[in-house]
């Protein structure tokens, strides 16, 4: 570095060495810095959550992607974040993506979304994992139990339990996010299967359990949802 050597920057060999050790400190000062944020923003997604890539639909001429995972579990937004992250590094080549996650096994469709537009945004659409934990909490009946299933919803999000109280009343309960409904229900055979029918219910809709356990929410226009057994 010649313009160390100039007299009119340095006078003495001992300014020279305190440039010199000015600039090392300064060089793995800055070294440390960079390791410590690499060990605060990497984050390591937990050996029970595992996803796949099931489509992408790339399109160049508006740089953009569109990316379709599936998890093998529902979970936060810190590990949502994480996976958009890994996509996002994937996919540097796009200024903006556009992420969808459903969760194996649930037939509702979309349940997260995330984005880089290039800002990151991210959101749980159906029934997020604490929610899920609150709202089968809310599943307790006193009496018989004849059902309880899940219906993800992108919009909604809600649980069903058909059951029997200590009366011998067939109850059908609906459980949402924010609140918990409880019904009087009729039954009514038709083509041989069982609809149940919440008593006040003014539009048609019905309730049938399908023959591989689901329940299957019906309109005058057909089935128009499917909801999961619950197993616990």
């Amino acid at each position: 570095m010649i313009f160390l050597s100039s007299p009119l920057l340095i006078k003495t060999k001992s300014d020279m060495k305190r440039i010199v050790l000015l600039i090392l400190i300064i060089f793995f000062t800055a070294c440390a810095s960079n390791e410590n944020k690499k060990s605060v923003s990497k984050k390591i997604i937990p050996d029970d959550v595992s996803y796949v890539v099931t489509e992408k639909n790339p399109d160049i001429a508006f740089n953009k992607t569109r990316i379709i995972i599936e998890l093998n579990k529902k979970v936060d937004l810190d590990i949502i974040k994480e996976i958009a992250i890994q996509e996002r590094v994937a996919n540097a080549a796009f200024e903006r993506i556009y992420i969808q996650f459903i969760v194996k096994g649930n037939n509702d469709g979309v349940w997260a979304i995330a984005s880089f537009t290039p800002e990151y945004e991210s959101e749980i659409c159906g029934i997020s994992k604490q929610n899920e934990i609150t709202m089968i909490e809310s599943t307790k009946i006193e009496g018989e139990l004849i059902g309880k299933w899940i219906e993800d919803d992108v919009t909604t999000g809600l649980i069903f339990v058909i059951y029997k109280n200590e009366s011998g009343n067939l109850k059908i309960k609906v459980i949402a996010k924010n609140n918990t409904m409880d019904y009087d229900c009729i039954v009514v055979t038709k083509n041989g299967k069982k609809r149940y029918k919440q008593s006040n219910n003014k539009h048609g809709e019905y309730y049938i359990i399908e023959s591989d356990g689901s329940l299957g929410l019906y309109g005058e226009n057909g089935r128009f949802a499917i909801a999961i057994p619950l197993s616990n």
